[in-house]
């Protein structure tokens, strides 16, 4: 049924909500008080425009841990791998394993698999070495990646389709501008576009 409210019922409980709303406010500033008298800051260190604004939007606040790079690559987290493996292929996250692989062939062979004129017949068979060392090192199976997909990323040869390209481009300035702007909640993990399928996955990596 529709809801029904008058004048009088609908100020009232706008007040409840006022008054609760103050109770919280006057709650979270003596904590912050504590908190900068422990750290022996002066109690107006943080303004009480800045608390009353936070407990405004409490409800709206995340916090996203990251991990750099530097973890990603050197810590591997195995067992999210697992499960990610374990999605459905037009879910894409085993591309991010065969681009890894691609970078690691870069940086062994001086060139991307597929990339040099003529192709060599090798690249593949050699990509698909680098790729098992990789799995062993995210520790999945190396069977987790399929030779379809090891082939068509030799037979692409790092090639870039503008329109893919532009997609990522937007992708990637947009995240940043949720940073920038700090707003809306920014992707935490590295993000995976299939451009064929056009599904896309979020790796928490």
């Amino acid at each position: 049924p529709d809801m029904h409210a008058d004048t009088k019922s609908y100020i009232a409980l706008q007040n409840i909500y006022r008054e609760q709303a103050q109770r919280d406010t006057a709650a979270v500033t003596a904590h912050v008080q504590r908190v900068l008298a422990d750290m022996g800051q002066p109690a107006d260190a943080i303004p009480q425009d800045d608390i009353v604004l936070m407990c405004r939007n409490a409800a709206n606040l995340r916090m996203v841990r990251t991990r750099s790079l530097e973890e990603e690559y050197g810590k591997p987290n195995s067992e999210e791998w697992g499960w990610m493996l374990d999605m459905p292929e037009e879910f894409p996250h085993y591309l991010y394993v065969a681009l890894r692989g691609a970078d690691r062939f870069r940086a062994l062979f001086g060139a991307f698999p597929g990339a040099t004129q003529p192709m060599e017949d090798r690249d593949l068979d050699r990509f698909k070495e680098v790729v098992s060392q990789l799995c062993s090192e995210l520790g999945v199976p190396a069977t987790s990646i399929g030779d379809d997909v090891l082939q068509e990323v030799v037979r692409y040869g790092a090639a870039e389709l503008h329109a893919m390209a532009a997609a990522i481009g937007g992708i990637g300035a947009q995240e940043v501008t949720k940073v920038l702007m700090k707003q809306f909640q920014p992707s935490n993990g590295t993000f995976v576009f299939n451009g064929v399928s056009g599904k896309n996955a979020l790796c928490h990596l």
